[in-house]
């Protein structure tokens, strides 16, 4: 399989750092940057079965002007890296004919979740002339490049990100994913998808900021009319979670939504509490949605999930062309089976099609005001599938929000759709 160069950009950073809802409540109030750790696994996340799929038809090799994109993302090796779907996509792409005949290559800058390392290694990457999008699939430092990447005149085409003065907000910044606040919300709109009358929300005690998501699942749970049953901190270092839980008990908590710092500290809550007698339902969200360590820690107890991009294990054609591309170019199913690789998968695909609809002659330049003007053409885009809902763009515009997402379960060792396979807005 044909590798993409990285453009390495190491920091001291964080081993594993991922996005949570306390980067979510740390963007309501304008404090970008904030993520939590958490460490890997070994297993992967339950891709849909099937036969073996074989190789693909041999195709015609891109040999236009090459499309560079730069892609800012955490680091290839940690365990929710999109790296292999980028290079795998790109692979099966460049030998098919590439975009209207044009080979896409990629920039890597790799923060490893490091905000001075990310403001020093994209500056030389967004002087390149030849630099014609950005793909932002960092949510850590998204914030703190931001407005860089906005005064390069770089557009962002897509990927998987939260800060609100970024998405939403600047121009030619592309939401495909569930934005915030919505994300946030989110998870007390699921509680009431759910059934829940009363649900509550257990936040990290390290980072005083992660309390802040209580305002906004309070706010929404009151708005929908339910009762809150209040947000409880704990440490993700605690041996374990007894007065949570009995407190949750006794206030007749129905809907438990764990978001402390790591996976194995929401699946140890989870375990704890149901020892205690706790009987009611459990949800997460997208951000703690991470297959490898739900596998490794599972407390064996049927949890709701919500995801911003779509579920990787559903049989929906869209779909199954991302997993057989996958296997196709030998990609293993624990580097593509995660939320962000859908959301990986779903950039680069409308990207394409996108790009085709303007039909550029291979040997022209396809430069940042072409790929600017052809977003400024998506017009109800659902992409087969791929997005929650319609899209519209327009140029030199910010994107509209995305308030919806997909619903999914957790359930004996599985991810299922939960036999609801469909999307939830919220407000709507």
């Amino acid at each position: 399989m044909t590798r993409i160069r990285l453009a390495r950009h190491g920091g001291g950073a964080r081993t594993g750092a991922r996005t949570r809802l306390t980067v979510l409540a740390a963007s309501a109030v304008l404090l970008a940057g904030m993520a939590a750790g958490c460490g890997g696994g070994k297993d992967d996340g339950d891709a849909a079965g099937g036969p073996a799929v074989s190789p693909a038809a041999p195709g015609t090799p891109a040999t236009g002007t090459p499309i560079k994109l730069g892609v800012l993302l955490t680091g290839p090796s940690l365990p929710d890296s999109p790296g292999r779907v980028l290079q795998a996509w790109q692979a099966d792409v460049n030998s098919h004919g590439g975009v209207a005949g044009h080979p896409v290559t990629f920039e890597f800058v790799e923060t490893n979740g490091d905000a001075p390392t990310a403001t020093a290694k994209i500056a030389p990457v967004l002087r390149q002339k030849d630099l014609a999008g950005f793909v932002v699939l960092e949510p850590i430092t998204e914030a703190v490049v931001a407005d860089a990447i906005t005064k390069a005149g770089v557009p962002v085409i897509g990927g998987e990100g939260y800060t609100p003065t970024a998405w939403g907000k600047m121009p030619n910044w592309i939401s495909l994913s569930t934005s915030f606040p919505a994300v946030a919300a989110g998870v007390i709109t699921m509680a009431k998808q759910n059934g829940a009358k009363k649900p509550a929300i257990v936040v990290c005690s390290e980072i005083p900021n992660c309390a802040l998501v209580g305002q906004l699942t309070e706010g929404t749970a009151k708005t929908l009319g339910l009762t809150y049953g209040g947000t409880l901190t704990a440490s993700a270092t605690a041996p374990d979670y007894t007065a949570q839980c009995l407190k949750l008990i006794s206030d007749g908590v129905d809907y438990v939504i764990p978001s402390m710092n790591t996976v194995a500290a929401d699946m140890k809550l989870i375990a704890d509490c149901q020892r205690q007698g706790y009987t009611g339902q459990w949800g997460m969200f997208d951000g703690s949605v991470q297959p490898r360590e739900f596998k490794a820690n599972d407390p064996g107890v049927p949890i709701n999930l919500g995801l911003t991009n779509p579920p990787w294990f559903t049989d929906d054609p869209a779909v199954r062309r991302f997993r057989d591309m996958m296997r196709r170019q030998g990609v293993k199913d624990a580097d593509w089976a995660f939320p962000r690789a859908m959301a990986t998968y779903t950039t680069l695909t409308l990207f394409k099609k996108t790009i085709e609809a303007r039909s550029p002659a291979p040997s022209a330049r396809v430069s940042r005001a072409d790929i600017i003007a052809a977003y400024g053409a998506v017009k109800n885009e659902r992409l087969d599938g791929l997005l929650a809902q319609p899209l519209s763009f327009t140029a030199d515009k910010p994107s509209g929000p995305v308030n919806c997402f997909w619903t999914a379960k957790y359930e004996n060792g599985k991810f299922t759709d939960g036999g609801l396979n469909k999307t939830v807005c919220h407000g709507g």
